[in-house]
């Protein structure tokens, strides 16, 4: 059997395993789904292309896929936990089709072009390129996820001794970091993941074809978990605001 048609089994499966995964409201999974679909997806189109240019981008999403896991349950302290978020894209997308197509068909489609560079992978002066901006892309989420997990961590442990914000001492006493790469950027995890896929499509060699796919769907994947995330972030922390005035919210432009 060829690695397109068990790219495309892999495709509606994932569709109807999110279908399920959301009837049963364990939203949590997508979490898992979302970490090791674009790896599987990787895999496939690798047998079908097997270059060594193609090896190099599996192995960077590889470690992509194992770092996306041990960062949630580390932050999870190990445990499987619904994204926050699930909470506002239920209530917002009450249309059952809707809701369907962005819980199950656009993950499905997201997770498949992601990997898709693989497959159109090619001999380039890109792909030296690609990989270093890649690996650049997961070193910045990894430093960006820590320092933010490093803040909640201990924001929470003085949250039970003194027991509300306002008595806290800065930097904790706005509830959200804003230093080291976040003084930088409101969202350098964010910056670093879509730099990692970015990179992963310009490592193909092969600019102008479908690869270019999954950068795009995951910078609409991006803007999107953005707008939730701050739309929530002004909610719950008065300062927040001010944040955005005067932090960019992906790139260090301003």
């Amino acid at each position: 059997m060829s690695a397109d048609i068990l790219g495309l089994g892999l495709f509606f499966s994932g569709c109807i395993g999110y279908l399920c995964y959301s009837t049963k409201s364990n939203y949590w999974r997508d979490r898992i789904c979302f970490h090791t679909m674009p790896l599987s997806f990787g895999w496939l189109f690798y047998l079908n292309h097997s270059i060594p240019q193609a090896w190099w981008m599996f192995l960077l999403i590889l470690l992509w896929s194992l770092r996306m896991m041990v960062n949630y349950y580390r932050k999870n302290n190990w445990k499987p936990v619904e994204d926050y978020r699930w909470t506002s894209v239920r209530r917002d997308i009450t249309n059952p089709i809707g809701y369907w197509f962005v819980i199950a068909v656009y993950p499905s489609i997201l997770f498949s072009s992601m990997a898709l560079p693989v497959y159109f992978a090619r001999s380039s002066i890109w792909n030296p390129v690609g990989l270093f901006i890649s690996l650049g892309g997961l070193i910045l989420e990894e430093l960006a996820d820590q320092q933010q997990q490093a803040f909640q961590k201990r924001k929470h442990q003085l949250l039970l001794m003194l027991g509300s914000l306002d008595k806290l001492p800065a930097p904790f006493k706005t509830g959200f970091l804003e230093t080291g790469l976040f003084q930088y950027s409101r969202h350098p995890n964010y910056l670093g993941d879509l730099l990692f896929w970015i990179g992963i499509y310009l490592a193909s060699g092969n600019l102008l074809s479908f690869a270019i796919l999954g950068p795009i769907l995951h910078l609409v994947l991006v803007l999107g978990s953005i707008d939730i995330t701050e739309k929530l972030a002004c909610l719950k922390y008065d300062q927040y605001p001010h944040y955005q005035k005067k932090t960019p919210g992906l790139f260090p432009l301003r």
